[in-house]
């Protein structure tokens, strides 16, 4: 089964672009918290509403790539990131990191716990595509965060699916990165 393997080295081809050494770069000023929002340059809470340390709003960028078997274009948000002071880690991290991690199967019920308490675009939980596994992390044998596939899951549990795709990010065993960043 090295579909999901595939495809993820196929993103990482399509996100490496050409470097256009002739083309000037345009350098934003940022302050000691990473930001140019003078509010937000000062000492401040790096806890987010969903919850992970110093994600600062999610979903930042869109990929478009071409699912096997498909004719269209698919929009999926894979540019994640999670940043706090000098940790920068990003969904395709993340991925790379599981690359050899199997896919579990396992009861949608199990990971409710887990959800984010937002309000969600019902169209956008009916389009995700349940073919690709959620990324869960676990701390001592218990699931703990969905970092990613959070309308993956409430489409399952919706639609009464008797399991969901994983990836499971074992925190116990993580770099210590993850283990500061997920824990």
């Amino acid at each position: 089964m090295g579909g999901f393997n595939d495809l993820y080295k196929q993103l990482l081809e399509d996100f490496t672009a050409p470097t256009d050494t002739k083309r000037p770069v345009k350098v934003r000023p940022r302050g000691k918290y990473g930001t140019i929002n003078p509010q937000l340059n000062e000492p401040h809470s790096t806890k987010s509403i969903s919850g992970f340390k110093g994600q600062p709003g999610g979903k930042q960028h869109t990929l478009k790539f071409l699912l096997p078997g498909d004719k269209e274009d698919i929009t999926k948000g894979i540019t994640t990131r999670w940043q706090d002071g000098d940790i920068d880690i990003s969904l395709i991290d993340v991925l790379k990191y599981l690359e050899k991690e199997p896919v579990i199967n396992i009861k949608p019920e199990k990971l409710k716990h887990a959800l984010i308490k937002v309000k969600r675009d019902p169209a956008r939980v009916q389009a995700a595509d349940l073919n690709y596994p959620l990324v869960v992390t676990k701390v001592n044998g218990k699931f703990k965060k969905i970092l990613d596939g959070q309308h993956r899951l409430v489409k399952a549990i919706t639609n009464k699916e008797p399991t969901v795709k994983i990836k499971v990010l074992d925190i116990n065993s993580a770099p210590d990165d993850y283990k500061e960043m997920f824990s």
